[in-house]
C-alpha cells in the first residue's frame, strides 16, 4: 500500500507543471467570460441566457425547490451530483 501511494505522490509531482498550467488556462478562460458578460458581450449574454434558460425549465431539482419540495430537490441534485448528469446535459 505504501509502495502504490508513493508511485502515485511521484506521478503527481512529475505532472505538476502540467496540472498548474492546465488550471491557470481555465481560471483564465472564465475571467474572460466573466468579464464578457459584464462588458455586455452579446455571445456571452446569449450562452448564459441558453444555460440558465435550459437549468430553470428541465432541472428537476430546481423545479421541485421552487415548487417547495426540498427534500425531493435535494435528492435529485445530489444524484445528478454522484453521477455527474450535469455534464452530460446538452446546453
Amino acid at each position: 500500500m505504501n509502495k502504490l501511494f508513493m508511485l502515485i505522490l511521484s506521478s503527481i509531482k512529475q505532472c505538476k507543471v502540467y496540472i498548474i498550467s492546465i488550471f491557470i488556462t481555465y481560471c483564465f478562460s472564465c475571467l474572460i467570460g466573466i468579464i464578457m458578460v459584464q462588458l455586455g458581450n452579446d455571445f456571452a449574454l446569449s450562452q448564459r441566457d441558453k444555460i440558465v434558460g435550459v437549468a430553470v425549465h428541465q432541472d428537476k431539482a430546481l423545479i421541485n425547490y421552487q415548487t417547495g419540495n426540498y427534500l425531493t430537490a435535494t435528492l435529485y441534485d445530489f444524484t445528478a451530483n454522484l453521477f455527474l448528469l450535469q455534464y452530460l446535459k446538452p446546453y
